[in-house]
């Protein structure tokens, strides 16, 4: 997947750059999830964003660092981006969008934030396929449309237990001397 958000000739580049990292970040049996060009010549940024293909798990430092290594050797060897750029090599992090079926299924077992008709929810993906998952909140489990979502991602609820908590504001206190 590529993708930018400035001009279409990064677009151009952050496809050359999918086509020409695939094959061996499949190799290292990770999944090149996405890749970003940003900014102009001179002065862009290249992320590379990569993934396990299936199953749970993560890809840890080790692997990252080994395959961020590999990535850096190939760009510097095709060099696929005319004048200087930085290129960072990571993962989509603990809280992310969930953009597709590949991802809910990765995503299986962990809190999620999903919006349906408006209303943004708090819950837990407990399965997932091609065209839905089995979503549950507050105990109750329902199957959901990926065409019915609106926007979903991952997210870190902290707290006791396994079940989603509710997020609470907390004021902030006041030590102030009377």
């Amino acid at each position: 997947m590529t993708e930018n958000s400035e001009n279409t000739g990064n677009v151009d580049i952050a496809a050359e750059v999918s086509q020409l990292l695939a094959p061996t970040v499949t190799q290292l049996g990770l999944f090149l999830e996405k890749v970003c060009v940003k900014g102009s010549k001179n002065s862009r940024q290249v992320e590379i964003f990569l993934d396990l293909p299936a199953g749970s798990g993560e890809i840890g430092f080790e692997r990252l660092e080994a395959a961020s290594q590999e990535i850096s050797r190939l760009m510097d060897s095709a060099d696929p981006v005319e004048g200087k750029y930085n290129l960072e090599v990571s993962t989509l992090g603990a809280e992310h969008a969930l953009d597709n079926p590949r991802l809910f299924v990765r995503a299986v077992g962990r809190d999620a934030e999903i919006t349906v008709a408006g209303q943004k929810r708090v819950g837990r993906i407990l399965a997932a396929g091609e065209t839905d998952f089995t979503w549950e909140e507050d105990g109750k489990q329902e199957t959901i449309s990926f065409s019915a979502l609106q926007s979903a991602r991952t997210v870190v609820l902290f707290g006791t237990g396994n079940a989603p908590k509710k997020s609470v504001k907390t004021g902030r206190k006041n030590n102030r001397k009377s």
